[in-house]
């Protein structure tokens, strides 16, 4: 998944995140939102 990919998703399931988050954190906070 790309970087912009796994903003929207987490913008799908309403999970915020910081707007300088990495790659490896945005998949971080997928894993622990399923």
């Amino acid at each position: 998944m790309k970087v912009d990919e796994l903003k929207a998703e987490l913008d799908r399931l309403g999970i915020e995140y910081p707007s300088t988050a990495k790659k490896p954190e945005l998949i971080e906070l997928l894993k622990e939102s399923e």
